[in-house]
């Protein structure tokens, strides 16, 4: 299976983020959502943390409140090198 565009990747997290939004019209933290939009766009918390200027701990603690405010989960997660 062939790999998507970063620009379709991009599209789709953002519609699926305004899909799960739809019910409840709340809109979660923006760091939450810069941290999300950043790892999921470099498929990484590591290289997203060095973008934002933040630990991997922390992009990994924001995507983990975003994914408990959503009530979804919005990575896969494996082990470095796995």
């Amino acid at each position: 299976m062939g790999e998507f565009s970063p620009t379709y990747k991009r599209e789709f997290l953002s519609l699926r983020i305004r899909f799960l939004m739809q019910g409840s019209g709340h809109l979660p933290p923006l760091s939450a959502l810069r941290a999300f939009e950043a790892a999921a766009r470099l498929e990484s918390f590591s290289k997203a943390a060095d973008e934002l200027n933040v630990t991997p701990a922390a992009v990994s603690h924001q995507i983990a409140a975003l994914e408990a405010d959503l009530g979804v989960g919005l990575f896969r997660r494996r082990k470095p090198g796995g």
